[in-house]
């Protein structure tokens, strides 16, 4: 930056305005996520010195936060921790906070390494755009008394600019989203009408699910006609993908769900359910899953999954688009199990 800055390397008084024009600036370019995260951290650097930092993002709908970039000593790196954003007492107030000491003591989760020095002070900032919380923005120090009422009120207006370029990035990538499912979908429509078999048609379905939701691996599980509660995997794909005949009795709660009410299902932590028979664990050892059902006729044939190898959001809008992927994916099955009992049966001269 060039603005001028006090000797302690904050901005003054008069030079505040322009730090966040520049900070708008840089925010408002088009960056892919990962880029306007570290965007973000860097400008936040710039005017708050600080030794440590994190940027998270939050879900109100599912009270679902997600520490998405975290920096220390000036090493950043991308991840996804979630955490509950009710325990979060800035999301939940919708008002910044300074530490002056103590942070550790009462701090949500630890992002650095095992026995790395604990951070002793913060500022925190939630990300509002519209009366809606975004996810919030924090610098931290290893020392006490490293922030002032004036560092609080730059991380605001930091904060105010980032939730703006964070709401824009949201935004584009759901128009990109949009017109990726929408290609999926004239994919799957060609299936409804071409020669294709069966096994073809799921290998269109994970494709399509991989692409327009971003997964690491997608499955297409079917009912056993003779033991109805036995889902077993028909087709799979992926980084993750699951082994072809793998089989999953999804009596109980999951039957309730999937079968009698067409709801989907969402595992925002796979290492921490319980609801994995022994044999699919074995092959979901972490991360996060969805699956709704495909309906045939009125019934429900088996289930779509989509999985991530890390924990992730999957919202209603993923849920939304895999269930129509999979309304899709129903009619173009049912068209080519059609076709390929007819021309099993039709007579030869």
């Amino acid at each position: 930056m060039s603005q001028s800055h006090s000797q302690d390397g904050r901005p003054s008084g008069a030079d505040r305005y322009r730090v966040l024009l520049e900070a708008s600036r840089t925010l408002g370019a088009t960056l892919s996520p990962a880029q306007l995260h570290e965007a973000i951290f860097r400008e936040t650097v710039a005017v708050v010195p600080a030794t440590g930092f994190y940027l998270a993002l939050h879900d109100q709908s599912r009270d679902l936060s997600r520490v998405v970039y975290c920096a220390e000593g000036g090493t950043g790196q991308h991840l996804d921790v979630p955490y509950r954003g009710s325990d979060s007492e800035v999301i939940t107030s919708q008002r910044a906070s300074l530490i002056t000491d103590g942070l550790s003591d009462g701090s949500l989760m630890s992002l650095g390494e095992d026995g790395t020095e604990p951070t002793r002070s913060a500022v925190t900032a939630p990300l509002l755009h519209d009366g809606r919380v975004l996810g919030a923005i924090s610098a931290q120090s290893h020392e006490p008394d490293a922030f002032t009422q004036d560092d609080l009120e730059m991380l605001e207006g930091i904060a105010g600019v980032a939730a703006v370029a964070i709401y824009n990035s949201m935004q584009f990538a759901e128009l990109d989203r949009r017109r990726k499912e929408a290609e999926q979908l004239e994919e799957i429509g060609r299936a409804l009408t071409s020669k294709l078999d069966p096994d073809q048609v799921l290998g269109r379905v994970i494709a399509a699910v991989s692409e327009v939701l971003d997964v690491d691996g997608a499955a297409v599980w079917l009912r056993d006609p003779k033991r109805p509660t036995v889902c077993g995997v028909a087709d799979s794909g992926g980084d993750i993908a699951l082994p072809v005949g793998l089989e999953w009795d999804i009596s109980g709660e999951m039957q309730k769900i999937l079968v009698d009410e067409h709801g989907p299902i969402v595992f925002d932590n796979l290492a921490a359910s319980d609801a994995l028979p022994e044999q699919v664990a074995a092959h979901l050892t972490g991360g996060s899953a969805v699956g709704v059902p495909l309906i045939l006729g009125g019934q429900v044939a088996g289930i779509l999954t989509a999985g991530s190898r890390q924990p992730r959001r999957f919202g209603k809008e993923e849920i939304a688009v895999l269930q129509r992927l999979a309304s899709q994916a129903s009619v173009a099955l049912g068209n080519a199990r059609t076709r390929t009992c007819t021309h099993s049966r039709s007579p030869t001269r």
